[in-house]
């Protein structure tokens, strides 16, 4: 078991199909909206920093004390429910 295992016990740090979902990302056949990042909480800083040097053009966030989140610097938690909204015709 991964990082994760040690603050919920029900995760499983397996893909049956990783390869197979690998092939499709390199392939452009799945669009990635995010990607989560498992650390040892005080590592965490550093691959924030390091990361968000190394690659700019991502934004990089701290979710919780042990996971990263990679993502589109221009979406965030607002956007997404603003377009929820929008999709739904609910004003805003």
């Amino acid at each position: 078991m991964g990082i994760a295992a040690n603050y919920d016990t029900n995760v499983e740090d397996q893909v049956p199909n990783r390869e197979i979902i690998l092939g499709q990302v390199k392939n452009r056949q799945i669009d990635i909206i995010k990607v989560t990042v498992c650390a040892e909480p005080e590592n965490v800083n550093a691959h924030l920093r390091s990361f968000a040097t190394s690659y700019p053009e991502f934004g990089v966030t701290r979710a919780i004390p042990f996971i990263l989140e990679i993502h589109d610097p221009h979406t965030n938690k607002g956007t997404a429910l603003q377009t929820i909204c929008d999709r739904l015709g609910i004003l805003t």
